[in-house]
């Protein structure tokens, strides 16, 4: 075991600081020579100073030998061992004082200062009994006043931004700071300084002199009438008039100059967080503006409108109704008139399809060959002298697909409110959405979980993540997709191979043109 005498032995000299610091590198040693608990109960007092040996020797637990008790006998005689509160403010603020009027004149004194105000300052920061502009503040108070200024001396005990000598405060405690915030003549910046609202910094503060004297006569500069012969001069004007000016134009109350530039917003600084694979949509303002009135609202220009609505007709089947006589004298038209629903499955019938040139071509020449093979056997078959037959190389008009079938959509109700038409195709991979969509959702956005997509014409593109989980309720079905985002798509919401394999979706077209889909609730 390492002697008391040597260097690097280590000794108590009676600072309560040290005391800790002090048992816990005995504890090292004494577990390296593998003594007992009741050795180091009674070798103890070696490494301590004469006056503080004598006394822990008195103590009752160093006869017991069980080291914890020993040790916490020890502490239990000096308060301020395990006290987190080792240096306070006011200690601060006199050590600063002390190092003002004894100025730093070398490097070394310099050096000497700094390192005590760091041990001091740091403790109490850490503690949250210091702020960061305060502890700023404080150090520059130690240094002595620039020549070129009056050598007024500055007490360190007094608020730097009231100065008020009938009431000690800190900064960050002052009434006087806190009904500035709240009045909007000053704000806070990312550390923790006090700045102007356009972010600039406070104007240069006489010596002896808080910033409350310059923020007045910054403000008091800015509401002095302009002279005479500059009254036509552009007016410069600060955040918050710019803001009321950009209101007044809104509300129709003047035009913008020309001349006058549009207010610049300050970008916000990425924060440590960037890095993270998960990305959110970019908030909308959420700045209240001033709802219209109900009378100011605007008439629409259009509304729907169908040529079958007739409120005569409804009113006249509304009395076959209730007198007995719809079945004798109700006509389509009434049928019409009186449901919506049955208007547009006609409209949805009658409706035309864009198609290629080229198929339609060939679509209206096999109907018209066989509007005129069935033209042909019908005059043959009156005449009973048949003369053309269909052969095996002939399609017939039975056996000829569509040029093309329209795209099948269904309504759907994503994260639970953005309702949205989902394009059902049965031969893409994922689950897609557009970026817009990502946007009114709000949801986070995996970058890590990009994929690669692979077009029919050989295409690449990676998609920019995927929203995990997203909850997708198509009628009383709930599922959650792992959909992926991309910059651009002919349709907001795609609904992939997943889709159909988590709800065994199964599509059944019929004869009039329509096609059921049924789905399976895979809860």
């Amino acid at each position: 075991m390492i002697t008391p005498n040597r260097s690097d032995a280590p000794h108590f000299r009676g600072s309560p600081l040290e005391l800790i610091e002090f048992l816990d590198e005995y504890e090292v040693i004494a577990g390296q020579a593998r003594l007992s608990a009741d050795d180091q109960c009674k070798r103890l007092y070696k490494y301590v100073n004469t006056n503080d040996a004598d006394l822990w020797k008195a103590l009752p637990e160093r006869t017991a030998g069980i080291w914890l008790d020993y040790r916490l006998a020890i502490e239990s005689l000096y308060p301020g061992a395990n006290s987190t509160r080792r240096y306070t403010n006011a200690e601060l603020r006199a050590f600063v004082a002390e190092r003002h009027l004894l100025r730093i004149n070398t490097v070394d004194d310099l050096g000497d200062y700094h390192r005590e105000f760091v041990r001091r300052a740091t403790h109490l920061t850490a503690a949250n009994r210091l702020s960061v502009a305060d502890k700023d503040d404080l150090y520059f108070a130690g240094f002595p006043s620039l020549p070129s200024r009056p050598q007024t001396p500055v007490d360190p005990s007094l608020c730097l931004f009231c100065m008020d000598p009938n009431n000690a405060h800190m900064m960050r405690e002052c009434p006087t700071a806190v009904e500035y915030l709240r009045s909007g003549k000053v704000i806070k910046d990312s550390r923790d300084r006090f700045v102007l609202p356009d972010s600039s910094p406070i104007p240069r503060t006489p010596i002896g002199k808080g910033f409350q004297q310059s923020i007045d006569a910054y403000y008091a500069g800015k509401t002095r009438d302009a002279p005479p012969h500059m009254t036509d001069s552009v007016p410069i004007v600060g955040a918050s008039t710019t803001r009321a000016r950009a209101r007044e134009i809104e509300k129709g109350k003047g035009k913008a100059p020309a001349s006058e530039p549009a207010p610049r917003t300050k970008e916000a600084t990425p924060s440590a967080s960037t890095s993270s694979p998960v990305v959110y949509p970019p908030v909308q303002s959420t700045t209240k503006r001033p709802t219209p009135s109900s009378a100011s609202k605007p008439v629409p220009q259009f509304k729907f409108h169908s040529a079958a609505e007739d409120q005569s007709l409804i009113d006249d089947t509304m009395k076959m109704i209730l007198q007995g006589r719809l079945a004798e004298l109700v006509t389509p038209a009434h049928l019409f008139a009186a449901s919506p629903s049955l208007r547009a499955r006609f409209v949805e019938l009658l409706r035309t399809k864009r198609v290629e040139s080229t198929d339609a071509a060939k679509v209206h020449a096999a109907m018209t060959a066989a509007d005129a093979l069935a033209a042909t056997t019908l005059d043959d078959s009156q005449s009973a002298t048949p003369s053309h037959y269909l052969t095996d190389d002939e399609p017939s008009i039975q056996n000829i697909a569509a040029a093309s079938v329209p795209l099948r959509e269904i309504e759907c109700i994503v994260g639970e409110k953005c309702v949205e038409m989902g394009l059902i195709d049965s031969g893409a991979q994922i689950i897609l959405i557009r970026q817009d969509l990502w946007h009114d959702l709000g949801l986070p956005l995996s970058v890590t979980n990009s994929l690669v997509m692979e077009g029919i014409a050989s295409g690449r593109a990676r998609t920019m993540g995927s929203i995990d989980n997203l909850r997708i309720r198509i009628g009383s079905v709930i599922f959650y997709a792992q959909a992926q985002v991309v910059e651009s798509s002919p349709t907001r919401l795609l609904l992939g191979q997943p889709f159909f394999d988590i709800t065994r979706a199964v599509l059944k077209p019929s004869d009039d043109g329509l096609v059921t889909i049924t789905l399976h609730d895979p809860s």
